[in-house]
């Protein structure tokens, strides 16, 4: 699972990055100083719910070869109960499954971070994208999606997960930066 994760990131952003290559005696680094605006806390409150997220920076190595990535965890209560709280010590972030997503920059025009979100109380996949909205980077729009390999697992029948549950946490928001 890990080295499809890992995949995933190179597939889909270093062939065709905006990230400065760095050759180091270790190999490649793709450094993306674009993820820095990013980290952070962010949080969404709407009468009785919560919805904060914390992403911090790090770095993967393959072989010969390294990339900056986001690892983010999640607080979410709703109703004064908390359904879920990954929110841990800063730096206690390391690549892993405990982990509640990780991500790295699309390559296109708005620049969007694209996170796989996991949701531990339906106990399926995500895709989260989160585009800044103002010039100063204190407000994103959240999009959550299903993953793409949870559809196909139900279009083969074989899967429990049923496409109308949707997720725990709230899948379309305005987040605001909160770094106090």
């Amino acid at each position: 699972m890990r080295c499809f994760f890992l995949i995933a990131f190179f597939s889909s952003s270093v062939l065709l990055c905006q990230k400065t290559i760095l050759e180091t005696p270790q190999g490649k680094y793709y450094k993306d100083k674009r993820l820095n605006d990013y980290l952070g806390t962010w949080q969404y409150n709407s009468g009785d719910k919560l919805f904060k997220i914390k992403l911090e920076p790090h770095k993967i190595v393959v072989g010969r070869i390294a990339m900056d990535i986001i690892l983010g965890s999640y607080l979410y209560v709703k109703n004064r109960d908390t359904i879920h709280n990954s929110i841990r010590n800063q730096y206690s972030f390391k690549y892993d499954n405990s982990n509640s997503f990780g991500g790295h920059m699309e390559n296109d025009i708005e620049n969007n971070l694209i996170l796989n979100f996991k949701d531990f109380s339906y106990k399926k996949n995500g895709t989260a994208r989160i585009h800044f909205l103002n010039e100063n980077k204190t407000k994103a729009k959240w999009i959550l999606s299903m993953y793409e390999r949870e559809q196909l697992r139900i279009l083969d029948d074989s899967s429990p997960i049923i496409p109308s549950e949707g997720f725990s946490v709230p899948i379309e928001m305005i987040l605001t930066k909160n770094d106090k």
